[in-house]
């Protein structure tokens, strides 16, 4: 139920005091007449508050489905976790799986860039490729979040262990740990 606000009470307040000093009159086509203005007046008020009412509600739904772009990973997980749609059964297991079918639907487009444009990338392509690379952010951070860390977390992980790989010349070469 929507609420009236102050503003518009007192409004109210004054319609019914114009009008209650018209009542004195015993004449009952007279009375009829006050009566009506005073609740068309009244009517006319509630519509323009539900009017604008409406207006507000609708704005701050807009507001909410408009995106202010982000600056940082927390923030981007903390907004695109609010989106997860999958069972409570599934954490873990059925953002990791969708995460391998993403992936290779970057891989695809990469291969057919390879395979179509000899290697070239246009501006459709890449932008094609970038939103694929969107939806393997999302099932990283879902997978993520399922086992309770950020995506900082990961980020700082994977420099530390970049940088100590670059330090002990084993950039290239096989297996996790080396």
């Amino acid at each position: 139920m929507p609420q009236i606000k102050s503003e518009t009470l007192s409004k109210l307040k004054e319609i019914a005091k114009n009008h209650s000093n018209y009542v004195g009159s015993d004449d009952p086509t007279y009375l009829h007449l006050v009566e009506n203005r005073f609740f068309n007046e009244l009517k006319e008020l509630i519509e323009q508050e539900l009017r604008t009412q409406k207006d507000e509600i609708l704005n701050s739904k807009i507001q909410e489905l408009q995106f202010n772009p982000i600056d940082s990973l927390n923030e981007y997980q903390k907004i695109a976790m609010q989106m997860k749609a999958y069972g409570a059964g599934l954490p873990v297991f059925y953002p990791a799986l969708k995460l391998c079918g993403e992936s290779g639907e970057v891989a695809e487009k990469v291969a057919k860039g390879w395979r179509d444009a000899n290697g070239e990338f246009d501006e459709e392509r890449i932008k094609g490729i970038k939103f694929e690379l969107g939806d393997v952010l999302w099932y990283i951070t879902a997978v993520a979040d399922d086992l309770g860390f950020n995506l900082i977390d990961v980020a700082n992980l994977n420099i530390t262990k970049i940088v100590d790989r670059r330090a002990r010349k084993v950039v290239n070469g096989n297996g996790d740990y080396r």
